[in-house]
């Protein structure tokens, strides 16, 4: 049995292996996964195909690369050294060299500057995150953020659904499948016009309306 799961949410691996297992496990069970957002690490083979229509990049497998630390400053004056066989140039000349002038720009600057600002916007974004499970319900109850919400979550649903219908491979994908779940709100939009589009498929919202409709298909005739 072929399963298309639509999500447009960043879902960790372990979650397709919950999702394998509510649908029965069964050997012959493949799943397939359009997503607007890439996973929150790799995949390994706990899907067969993972089609990634929206922004982002697939994460890479194996051990993530350690980010350089910026470098200090040196505050103390460069002394004149040996290049080339010849002293380097102190006094007025110096100003006019970038390497032995002591205020003056160093090689390999930009490249600090720019793993600062990524180190700063990492710690920015699981401050963020704490911050949001912290958020007082009432908050999040509120109006105005409800608003936000269905604002955003409508323009992701018609994002998803102009990239699945704008792109041949995806719904190749999707006319092989025996059955096409739509995992969040966002993507049931999708689902909906699925549904239309490919009568004899069912597209059901939820995992637990697929495991229904995958028994039913097994049921012998």
């Amino acid at each position: 049995m072929n399963v298309v799961l639509l999500a447009t949410r960043r879902l960790p691996a372990a979650y397709f292996e919950t999702v394998r297992t509510d649908l029965g496990s069964a050997p012959d069970l493949q799943l397939d996964v359009v997503a607007w957002a890439p996973p929150r690490e790799p995949l390994e083979d706990r899907v067969r195909r993972f089609v990634l229509i929206g922004p982002g990049r697939m994460p890479l497998a194996g051990p993530a690369p350690t980010p350089a630390k910026p470098l200090p400053e040196r505050s103390e004056p460069v002394e004149p050294s040996q290049r080339g066989g010849q002293a380097m140039p102190s006094g007025p000349a110096a100003a006019t060299d970038p390497v032995a002038a002591p205020g003056g720009p160093r090689r390999g600057a930009p490249r600090r500057l720019a793993v600062a600002v990524r180190w700063r916007y990492r710690r920015l974004r699981r401050w963020a995150g704490r911050l949001r499970g912290r958020m007082p319900g009432s908050v999040r109850r509120s109006r105005p953020v409800r608003w936000l919400r269905t604002r955003r979550g409508k323009e992701v649903s018609r994002a998803y659904w102009s990239r699945v219908a704008a792109r041949p491979d995806v719904l190749d994908v999707i006319d092989r499948a025996d059955v096409v779940v739509a995992l969040d709100s966002a993507a049931a939009w999708a689902g909906w016009k699925l549904g239309r589009r490919t009568a004899d498929t069912p597209v059901v919202l939820g995992v637990l309306a697929a495991r229904r409709e995958l028994d039913r298909l097994r049921q012998p005739d």
